[in-house]
C-alpha cells in the first residue's frame, strides 16, 4: 500500500511505548499473529533505490517481528 497525501495514518502510543496504527480508519494488525501493537522505525538507506530510500516507514510487530513497509 502506498500512502499518498490524501491517505491518513494515525498512531497512538501505548503505556509500554508501542503503537497502535490506523490507516484510513482501519486498524493495522499483523498478518502473521494478529497482534495490534507495533514499533515504528524509518527504513535504513541501504538499497540505493530513490523510491525506497526516501520516506519509507516500517511498523514492526511487537510480538513476532513481522515488518510492514510503507512508502
Amino acid at each position: 500500500m502506498k500512502l499518498g497525501q490524501s491517505d491518513q495514518r494515525f498512531t497512538t502510543e501505548q503505556a509500554d511505548g508501542s503503537l497502535t496504527v490506523s490507516i484510513d480508519g482501519a486498524a493495522l494488525a499483523c498478518v502473521v499473529c494478529r497482534n495490534d501493537r507495533f514499533h515504528k522505525r524509518a527504513s535504513p538507506k541501504q538499497f540505493g533505490l530513490d523510491w525506497l530510500d526516501s520516506g519509507t516507514t516500517n511498523f514492526v510487530c511487537t510480538n513476532c517481528g513481522y515488518i510492514f513497509w510503507f512508502v
